[in-house]
């Protein structure tokens, strides 16, 4: 649906760049590849957003200090680029580019899976009974925080994106295979936590080892 969007936006405006900031970025320029007006196509992605859905909760300075990723292709126009370029430095945004299918794997990786195991700890807790749930934490809301996102706008994400993510998903079901296989082993406990703490220095920012 999005790539017939882009596709009459380029019909429709024929002078205009057109960009799209859609969560998955290969599948788009592979169905409207060999438009005629395909060099006016840059895809985007900002990455920036919450759990909450509605008008209601837009915020002014939403894409502020956020990554947007820009997503050029080999037909892309240098003037399309850098008017997407200006648009992200417009909002207030952090650019990176990177190439669309490099891009869909990155984002399956940093936002998909995290995604999916959120709401596999939420749905758990379904099972959960209320005089257990009255014990929880901070902890427990954190992790199961974006489980609260939009089912339906997440099902077209991931299934846009399905190959990448099942790539992780597997890998998960291979960590989780070990550790349940020196279950009762407290050194090997140690290093699957300590894998994820280590995990967690990995990522930039303030919560990571780089923060600021």
């Amino acid at each position: 649906a999005l790539a017939v969007v882009v596709r009459e936006a380029m019909d429709s405006y024929p002078k205009a760049a057109v960009t799209d900031v859609g969560s998955v970025k290969a599948d788009v320029l592979d169905t409207v590849w060999g438009h005629r007006e395909l060099h006016r196509y840059v895809g985007s992605h900002p990455m920036a957003g919450s759990q909450r859905v509605g008008p209601l909760t837009a915020r002014a300075d939403l894409f502020a200090d956020r990554t947007w990723v820009i997503t050029p292709h080999d037909t892309s126009r240098a003037k399309a680029v850098l008017t997407v370029h200006a648009l992200a430095r417009a909002c207030g945004a952090r650019i990176v580019s990177m190439g669309a299918t490099h891009h869909d794997e990155a984002v399956a990786q940093v936002s998909h899976l995290p995604q999916l195991m959120s709401s596999l700890t939420a749905a758990r807790l379904n099972d959960v009974p209320d005089e257990h749930l009255n014990l929880a934490g901070q902890g427990l809301r954190d992790v199961t925080r974006i489980a609260a996102s939009d089912p339906r706008l997440w099902t077209q994400i991931i299934s846009a994106n399905s190959e990448a993510v099942r790539a992780e998903l597997e890998a998960v079901r291979d960590s989780l295979d070990e550790l349940l296989a020196g279950w009762g082993d407290p050194e090997a406990l140690r290093r699957f936590l300590a894998d994820g703490r280590q995990g967690t220095r990995a990522i930039p920012g303030k919560h990571g080892a780089g923060g600021v």
